[in-house]
């Protein structure tokens, strides 16, 4: 059975950013993608630290795999 998982704040993927563990800001980019309609206001303030991360090339495969399943 799925189960709905309702956010009501991005501050949570924000926090992912700032870690060293590159799937982990993977996971958060990918994620933050996926609401960033609804929390544009909070993400915008973060614009500055999500635009010099730079994907390795492998991770970027794997998060356009990721779109192509969901």
């Amino acid at each position: 059975m799925a189960v709905a998982t309702m956010v009501s704040s991005a501050g949570g993927l924000l926090a992912m950013l700032n870690e060293n563990h590159p799937l982990l800001k993977l996971h958060a980019l990918s994620n933050l993608n996926k609401c960033v309609d609804f929390y544009w206001p909070e993400i915008s303030t973060s614009v500055p630290i999500m635009y010099p991360l730079k994907l390795p090339f492998p991770l970027y495969l794997v998060l356009k795999e990721e779109e192509l399943r969901n």
